[in-house]
């Protein structure tokens, strides 16, 4: 991170690495305030004090300041193995936090309510939503359980509500799409036979490589 200290996502909790000690954070059935469960998938950085902890059933936010999560608990049914995974979250350039999983849908984070708060898109079952990541701005890639990829475009509305107005399929269901990578310029599409390239800046994809 910023401070020079190494974050690492296990299935038994997070470890943060300062270059001489290891902190570790775990889920505490006693305390509201601990990580929400300790099957980490990965974790973003949203600024110098908060991180957000993407894991099994959920997401957590930490304030460093306090060592202390809030936790955004998505799951239905925690006795069904296969109702878990598939969470993601991304944060677009104005710093607007979204979060899907699987069976859920898609919401973006209130800071006001401190809540994670679902909306609808026209024409998409969001539910059928296994990976966000941010195309730039004002807008947003998902990646469905079919493999294809779409992008929508929204913008704040008074009252702190989200309106998309644009949604458009950048690759169908035979690209089988399952997996996206990113960086601050491109986001990379990954399916069964081929890595997409998407440029932010232009908005578009603009190149792809074959698995060998």
């Amino acid at each position: 991170d910023d401070k020079g200290r190494l974050w690492l996502s296990t299935w038994d909790g997070v470890n943060v690495y300062n270059g001489r000690t290891v902190k570790v954070y775990k889920n505490d059935p006693f305390d509201e305030h601990s990580l929400l469960d300790n099957v980490v998938r990965y974790i973003v950085q949203e600024d110098e004090r908060y991180f957000w902890i993407i894991s099994e059933w959920g997401v957590s936010r930490l304030d460093t300041s306090t060592d202390k999560f809030s936790r955004y608990d998505l799951a239905n049914d925690k006795g069904n193995p296969f109702s878990s995974s598939c969470v993601s979250l991304t944060i677009d350039p104005a710093g607007r936090i979204f979060c899907s999983f699987k069976g859920w849908g898609v919401a973006f984070y209130d800071s006001v309510s401190d809540k994670m708060r679902p909306f609808n898109i026209s024409g998409l079952n969001t539910s059928s939503v296994i990976k966000v990541v941010g195309a730039g701005e004002g807008s947003i890639i998902l990646i469905t359980t079919d493999g294809s990829a779409v992008r929508i475009n929204y913008e704040m509305v008074p009252g702190g509500d989200i309106r998309v107005y644009n949604l458009e399929e950048l690759l169908p269901d035979t690209a089988g799409l399952y997996e996206v990578a990113s960086n601050d310029r491109d986001v990379c599409l990954i399916g069964r036979n081929y890595v997409y390239r998407y440029s932010r800046s232009k908005g578009e994809i603009i190149d792809s490589i074959a698995f060998n």
